[in-house]
């Protein structure tokens, strides 16, 4: 007898649930914290849903930094486009000859480029090499907003092997060494080469 109770009584229960009369359940039938975030379904709450009072503390206004568009519903920013150097931008390698792209050489490689995306991470990509045997290791100086607080050293690679490239705050790029010595022609490839930009808010710097 004790089962079909039960039975009888999750069977009422569940009949009367099914059958409750239109706007019969309100703020007062409802327990604290009974609609959860994970009960209420996408899109089902939308501006105009929202009384004044708290329309009023929503964000308005055009978004900044890693957004793009306005508040209330802003969007990522997209990524920078690749800036590329052209020849002339590089410094000298040897009395009277410059570092150029390797992609002058050999199309397999992209030519030397940056871009900051929305964080304020500055990426560089792409390889350059000497005409001569090089003695001078200035690279290429890079415009404002794409430096870093201090100098960094990263590890970079040759076509001989490993060495290093230091970034300064004055936005120089070096090849910092020790490594091996570079002949005519032997390329330094920067791709992976990665460090925030400071100062934040200057020159485009998030």
């Amino acid at each position: 007898m004790a089962t079909i109770a039960v039975f009888l009584a999750l069977g009422g229960g569940t009949y009367a649930a099914r059958h409750l009369g239109k706007n019969s359940v309100g703020t007062k039938q409802l327990k604290n914290s009974a609609v959860s975030e994970a009960k209420i379904a996408d899109g089902a709450v939308t501006q105009s849903k929202i009384s004044g009072a708290a329309q009023s503390a929503l964000r308005s206004g055009p978004a900044g930094g890693a957004l793009n568009g306005n508040f209330p519903n802003p969007r990522l920013a997209p990524a920078e486009q690749v800036h590329e150097l052209s020849n002339s931008d590089f410094g000298s390698c040897h009395a009277g000859s410059f570092w150029r792209n390797e992609n002058d050489i050999n199309a397999n490689f992209p030519k030397i480029g940056y871009y900051r995306d929305p964080y304020g991470v500055v990426h560089l990509r792409g390889a350059l090499s000497c005409p001569v045997t090089p003695d001078d290791t200035s690279l290429f100086t890079l415009p404002p907003g794409y430096a870093p607080p201090l100098a960094e050293i990263f590890p970079g690679a040759t076509q001989l092997g490993a060495t290093t490239i230091q970034v300064t705050s004055q936005r120089h790029h070096d090849l910092a060494g020790p490594g091996p010595a570079l002949a005519a022609n032997q390329y330094i490839t920067l791709d992976g080469i990665s460090f925030r930009c400071e100062p934040s808010g200057v020159s485009g710097c998030p």
